[in-house]
């Protein structure tokens, strides 16, 4: 809920990187006074077959390249809810930010024609490596809803409030987590073009 609420909130929003393909990363403070970030595009591809490929979410690291491993801990069938191990990909220029891993609770639910994937870190046991620093997700999460008067595009957003956590300065952080939002929406766009 918190996510959700975030997602549609325009208050604050400041630019904080353009692709050269012209999609923009926002920031605003978190609660904590962190920066959080968000991405919004048009994905060109109708949003049930997004949301069907999102849902399923087996094979992420196949089309994901921000991730390098992905793996459900546990499920809950009743509520969409499930538990997941994840690991980054090295990020930043020359891979100045180490891998990071985390354990994440995430929901996905449909409200009227929006969608949303989202969750938050959790202590839970599961993998651990004294090689990857444990970052932590406030929350975040994935949305889409479809575009006025074209059903095979939709609207594609992502919010993500991530503690990196261990040693890193603030000015790469700043570089690095826009760089991982628009490499995870390009990642988006040549999934959405398997799907057509």
């Amino acid at each position: 809920d918190e996510a959700w609420d975030i997602i549609h909130s325009e208050d604050g929003w400041k630019e904080e990187k353009k692709s050269d393909e012209g999609d923009v990363v926002y920031s605003k403070k978190n609660k904590k006074g962190k920066k959080m970030y968000r991405i919004k595009v048009i994905i060109d591809v109708a949003p049930e077959k997004l949301i069907a490929k999102m849902e399923k979410g087996d094979d992420l690291t196949s089309w994901n390249t921000t991730v390098t491993k992905h793996e459900v801990l546990k499920e809950f069938d009743s509520s969409n809810a499930r538990i997941s191990y994840q690991v980054t990909t090295e990020a930043g220029p020359g891979g100045i930010v180490s891998a990071r891993d985390f354990i994440f609770l995430y929901k996905y639910e449909k409200r009227g024609n929006e969608w949303m994937q989202g969750g938050v870190s959790v202590e839970y046991p599961g993998p651990k490596s004294s090689k990857i620093v444990r970052a932590w997700n406030n929350p975040g999460g994935q949305f889409i809803r479809p575009v006025d008067g074209d059903p095979n595009k939709c609207e594609f957003i992502w919010l993500m409030d991530c503690e990196f956590r261990g040693w890193l300065p603030g000015s790469i952080l700043e570089i690095a987590m826009p760089m991982a939002q628009i490499q995870f929406i390009a990642c988006v766009r040549k999934l959405a073009a398997t799907l057509k």
